[in-house]
């Protein structure tokens, strides 16, 4: 029996589908599913001994793996995303994965800015016992890739942030739970994408997935404003609002409609124009409400259960080693850019504390590590970020000093303290392990970062670390068009191409700036704009520069704010100034 599907420990306080989905149309019954997956996975390993036999080519591989979340890397290793919807995980989850990718010998392990986890480095015959371990403990591999529904994804911290209207964690695992079992939600025409955000502050975010919800109240009752069709890529377009207010027991019925739209509109022809933003902009956004509205009033769907108490909420102890480390500079300056106000319940203050591995990156060992760090701090549930780093949604706040001195000693191979800015820039994984890249995006953003600590030495603005963290997520860097860095939500955004210039093929950025401070539309590509890979960092250190000796940094506006304000004239000409 699968763990996952026979309400492992983490999820069985969030068996939220109502009992009736096994009777409803179109929902797989439960026996049903786990054959599924069964055979998916004995296709996989057969595909997998084929191909190390050198009797199966790499695309037809790709047809068995990618559904499941399995692509080629650039370097012919494989990399397996496993889907953590909300990015939650707990400790023990944490340990089993990274046991599981040190069994299997994987190199590394990558947080997305979907905050999937991926195992990079495995070798074809690793694949299916890498997916049958994981699939063992609970994260059961289907759907993460192909023409299937993605990873479920939300706000950092979910619930526990102050400006939270409500938890949406149990709607992240309610809808995870319907799609793992709603049939038509793995034969689409191309990906589909959706997402929570739980306050208006975040919103912007869920315009930006094909079926985005965005936590809201009305009359004291929970529910959600919905919008449809947004997404990034080549064409990129924010979300059409389907519903002001959603109830919250509506979500299933409502991600099935999107669902069954997408299977029977969605432009099966030309994959390059198969995502609902295509259908959006065929039809008009008028057009395209009344047709989801045609299709939520006809689909049938059990109605949400949501559970009331997340596991991260429950009280806990926390241990009294955790109270005896001192206080310093360095440990105040840490806490003023790694930890911000928490929600959580329980005979302590909490706080939400974030860890930064460099490029989102992470052994198998420190992942583990963190694993045990949350455990000794009373830590229940740890999210993957959409900034591609860990969270601890609601640690006791008691427990800061003895887990700065865990970051600053022995304990993980790799810092993860955020001391500088060299790896923290958010980038997808880059063309060096991704096959469709064009530009290692990685190396781009970490000599942007060093470039910018070469000016933050030398600078005599003074409080070198406040205008450090104002940058920390204002810049952002995607290696292609694919927008997995994405850059398009950022301040500043930085997106790879490769052209031709006097016939020499030349290895360019293109320059994306946000036109207001609250990014709920589109960061816009500045026109002409095409910077010279080395340039980089010299064009983000003017801009800084001018930001840093302005009315507006002394004021104490962001450097988003500063950003949005500026014409893209002058982002065009400080560009030029530095090149």
């Amino acid at each position: 029996m699968l763990l996952f599907l026979n309400c492992s420990q983490f999820f069985q306080s969030f068996d939220m589908v109502s009992k009736t989905a096994e009777q409803m149309l179109g929902i797989f019954p439960m026996s049903e599913y786990e054959t599924i997956i069964k055979e998916s996975h004995e296709a996989l390993r057969l595909a997998a001994e084929q191909f190390e036999a050198g009797t199966l080519p790499p695309d037809s591989l790709k047809k068995v793996s990618a559904p499941l979340g399995i692509y080629q890397q650039s370097n012919g290793l494989f990399m397996a995303r496993i889907r953590v919807p909300g990015g939650f995980l707990t400790p023990a989850l944490m340990r089993k994965i990274a046991q599981i990718a040190k069994l299997h010998g994987a190199g590394f392990l990558h947080l997305t800015t979907r905050q999937d986890v991926q195992a990079h480095g495995l070798k074809p015959l690793a694949l299916y016992p890498f997916v049958r371990d994981c699939t063992e403990s609970g994260l059961p591999f289907r759907g993460g890739g192909g023409d299937t529904f993605r990873n479920i994804i939300c706000s950092d911290g979910a619930g526990m942030s102050p400006d939270a209207v409500f938890d949406i964690f149990p709607h992240v695992m309610a809808l995870n739970n319907f799609l793992l079992r709603y049939q038509r939600a793995y034969s689409l025409p191309r990906k589909f994408k959706p997402g929570f955000s739980s306050s208006s502050h975040d919103e912007q975010f869920a315009k930006l997935q094909d079926l985005g919800f965005s936590a809201h109240t009305l009359h004291g009752k929970h529910g959600f404003t919905v919008y449809g069709g947004g997404g990034m890529g080549r064409v990129s377009a924010p979300g059409v609002l389907l519903f002001d207010f959603l109830p919250e027991d509506q979500i299933l019925k409502c991600a099935a409609a999107m669902v069954n739209l997408f299977d029977e509109h969605g432009d099966r022809s030309d994959r390059s124009r198969a995502r609902i933003r295509f259908i959006v902009a065929k039809m008009g956004h008028d057009a395209f409400r009344s047709l989801f509205l045609d299709y939520f009033a006809k689909t049938d769907a059990p109605l949400a259960e949501i559970a009331s108490t997340p596991l991260y909420l429950r009280e806990t102890k926390v241990p009294q080693t955790v109270k005896s480390a001192s206080e310093n500079q360095a440990f105040r300056e840490w806490l003023s850019h790694a930890s911000r106000p928490s929600r959580g319940a329980g005979p302590e203050p909490c706080c939400e504390l974030s860890f930064f591995p460099k490029n989102g990156n992470l052994s198998p060992d420190d992942f583990s590590g963190m694993a045990s760090l949350a455990e000794e701090c009373g830590v229940l549930i740890v999210q993957v970020s959409r900034r591609q780093r860990l969270i601890f949604p609601a640690l006791p706040s008691c427990a800061l000093p003895f887990v700065h001195e865990s970051l600053l000693g022995s304990r993980f191979s790799a810092r993860l303290d955020a001391a500088g800015l060299d790896g923290l820039f958010t980038s997808c994984i880059g063309a060096s392990v991704c096959k469709i890249g064009m530009l290692d995006a990685p190396s781009i953003a970490c000599a942007a970062a060093a470039g910018l600590e070469r000016f933050l030495a030398s600078w005599d603005g003074g409080a070198p670390d406040q205008l450090r963290q104002k940058l920390l997520s204002s810049v952002r860097f995607s290696g292609c068009h694919n927008s997995c860095g994405v850059h398009l939500t950022s301040a500043l955004g930085f997106q790879g191409l490769k052209r031709k210039v006097n016939d020499e093929m030349k290895e360019l950025c293109r320059v994306f700036v946000a036109r207001h401070a609250e990014n709920s539309t589109l960061s816009e590509p500045v026109e002409g704009l095409e910077v010279p890979v080395a340039n980089v960092p010299a064009v983000i250190c003017s801009i800084v520069a001018d930001y840093a000796s302005s009315d507006a940094f002394r004021h104490g506006q962001s450097f988003a704010d500063f950003v949005c304000s500026a014409t893209k004239e002058r982002i065009a000409a400080l560009a030029a100034q530095s090149q």
